[in-house]
C-alpha cells in the first residue's frame, strides 16, 4: 500500500524524470544529451532491415525453445513408461495428447484450456525474445551514439575565462603527519596557477570554535539551517570555490566526525540541495568539481571489494547529490605496511595530478 503523502507521477513526468536520471548518470549537459538522443533516433530509423532480421531471429529462438521443450517432454514420457515396463504405450499416449491439443471441440474443455494456455505461453516466449533482441539492438546503437558524443565533446576547444578557485577541506589533527604532506603536495601542484584557500577543520574548531554537532530544536529550526549565521563563512567558501578538495584519513570505515559534522551543518537543504515536485533532490551546487584524497590502514583490494564507504559515500553520494561532479578519488591504502618508496611515489602522483588541474 502506497503512503498517502506520495504524489503519483503522470506518464509525462515519469518520462521526464527517467531522462533526467539518464542524463545525470552519463554526466552530459542538456545539449549533449539531446544530441545523444538525436543520434539514437536517427540510427534506429535507418535500421529497418536489422529490426526485421532481429524479429526473425527472435522467432527462431522461440522455435528452439519449443523444440527443446517437446524433446524433453518426449524423453520424460519414454523414461517413465520404460521404468514402468510399458514402453509400448509411450507412442499412443503422446498421440492422444497431440490429438487432444490440436482438436478444439466443445466437449473437450480440459484439452481446449490446455491448448489455450500453451498458445499463450508460446506467444509470451516469442514476445520476450523479440524484446530482448530489440533491446540489444538499441543498446548497441546507444553505445555507438555515446562514443560519438564523447568524441565531439573531446574535440571542442577549451576556453579559460578566469583562474579557477580551489578550496581545500583538511580534516586531520596531526599537522606533521602524512595527510599534512598530501596537503602540501597538492598546494605545490596548484601554486601560482589558481586562487586557493585552505579550510583546516581542526584549526577552525580550536581557534574559531567550529562546532561539528548538528542541533535543531524549538529555538533552532531545522528549516532555517541554511541561514545559520555561524555557518555563513563556510557556505561562502563553498560558494566561492570552483573545485573542492577533501583530504582526510579513513577512521572506522568513513570520514572523521569533524568532517561529517561539516557536511551535516553546511551542506544543508536550501543551500546545497532542495526538493521540488520531483521525488529526487534538486542539486544547488552544480558547476563545481571535486577531489577526495584519503589514507587508511586497510589492504587495498579488501577495502575496494568488501568495505562500504572508504571515501565513496562522500564522493559518490553526498557530493554527487548536491551537484558537485565529476569527483576524482585518490587513496593510499595500507599505510602502516607501506614502504617509504610507495608513500613517496603516491605523494609525487598527487602533486602531478594537482599540477594537471
Amino acid at each position: 500500500m502506497e503512503p498517502s503523502n506520495v504524489r503519483k507521477l503522470s506518464p509525462e513526468d515519469r518520462d521526464k524524470l527517467v531522462l533526467q536520471l539518464e542524463r545525470e548518470e552519463a554526466d552530459l549537459t542538456e545539449r549533449d544529451y539531446d544530441r545523444y538522443q538525436e543520434l539514437i533516433k536517427r540510427d534506429l530509423s535507418g535500421l529497418t532491415a536489422k529490426k526485421i532480421v532481429q524479429s526473425l531471429l527472435a522467432l527462431l529462438d522461440s522455435l528452439q525453445d519449443g523444440l527443446l521443450f517437446v524433446l524433453g517432454f518426449v524423453l520424460l514420457v519414454l523414461v517413465v513408461t520404460f521404468l514402468n515396463g510399458h514402453l509400448d504405450q509411450a507412442w499412443p499416449f503422446l498421440r492422444t495428447m497431440l490429438t487432444g491439443l490440436l482438436a478444439l471441440r466443445p466437449d473437450q474443455f480440459v484439452w481446449n484450456l490446455t491448448s489455450l494456455c500453451l498458445a499463450f505461453l508460446v506467444a509470451m516466449n516469442v514476445y520476450n525474445h523479440w524484446r530482448y533482441r530489440q533491446a540489444m539492438l538499441r543498446l548497441q546503437v546507444s553505445v555507438d551514439a555515446m562514443v560519438r558524443v564523447q568524441a565531439e565533446i573531446a574535440q571542442r576547444p577549451v576556453v579559460l575565462t578566469r583562474l579557477a578557485s580551489y578550496l581545500y577541506e583538511y580534516a586531520y589533527p596531526n599537522h606533521q603527519g602524512l595527510n599534512a604532506q598530501i596537503l602540501a603536495r597538492v598546494q605545490a601542484g596548484l601554486e601560482g596557477r589558481h586562487e586557493v584557500k585552505t579550510l583546516d577543520l581542526y584549526l577552525e574548531h580550536k581557534e574559531k570554535g567550529f562546532d561539528p554537532c548538528l542541533v535543531f530544536d524549538q529555538d533552532h529550526k531545522r528549516r532555517d539551517l541554511d541561514k545559520d549565521p555561524q555557518m555563513a563563512p563556510y557556505r561562502d567558501l563553498v560558494t566561492w570555490a570552483d573545485h573542492l578538495i577533501f583530504i582526510y584519513p579513513i577512521w572506522w570505515g568513513g570520514m572523521p566526525a569533524i568532517l561529517k559534522g561539516f557536511v551535516d551543518r553546511v551542506l544543508v537543504k536550501g543551500f546545497a540541495y532542495d526538493y521540488s515536485d520531483n521525488p529526487i533532490p534538486q542539486a544547488l551546487l552544480k558547476g563545481r568539481t571535486g577531489w577526495v584524497i584519503t589514507t587508511h590502514d586497510t589492504v587495498g583490494f579488501f577495502a575496494r571489494l568488501f568495505m562500504q564507504d572508504y571515501g565513496r559515500v562522500l564522493a559518490r553520494h553526498i557530493l554527487r547529490m548536491v551537484g558537485i561532479r565529476p569527483v576524482q578519488q585518490s587513496q593510499l591504502a595500507y599505510v602502516r605496511g607501506s614502504k617509504p618508496e610507495k608513500i613517496a611515489a603516491f605523494l609525487d602522483k598527487i602533486q602531478a595530478q594537482a599540477a594537471s588541474l
